[in-house]
């Protein structure tokens, strides 16, 4: 259904840049955050079931590899490390579960507030009603 004025209305291309601390300290991803309910509650249940190396955990995290993963600055033995499915399954469980879960994180955040904040911090007054 077109707009009012005729246009039609084409979505963001939305990412998140994420950057690890503790044992992966100074890693940085960039991620899509824009597809399907479907593919986010495929990535979802995977997360929450853990990595059982089960053909169906490999290809979730083969689809992460090539439909999420957009860019990273992982390098193995001097070599970069591509940013796709192959390199995602070269890495430790430990970090594929690690850059999963903030991910996860990171779509379930809302991305701007959700009303608009009152003036100075506190709730706008009302005026109150005399009763004669």
């Amino acid at each position: 259904m077109p707009h009012k004025n005729g246009r039609r209305v084409e979505l963001p291309r939305r990412t998140v840049r994420m950057i690890l601390e503790g044992d992966y300290e100074g890693v940085e991803l960039v991620c899509r955050l824009d597809f399907s309910l479907e593919r986010y509650f495929d990535f979802r249940r995977m997360f929450e079931l853990g990595a059982k190396g089960d053909e169906a955990t490999i290809d979730v995290c083969r689809r992460f590899g090539d439909d999420i993963l957009t860019e990273w600055n992982l390098a193995v033995e001097g070599k970069d490390l591509p940013a796709n499915a192959e390199g995602f399954l070269q890495l430790p469980l430990d970090l594929t579960l690690l850059i999963m879960g903030k991910w996860i994180g990171a779509m379930e955040l809302p991305a701007a507030p959700l009303a608009r904040p009152s003036p100075h911090g506190r709730a706008p007054r009302q005026r109150s009603r005399s009763s004669s």
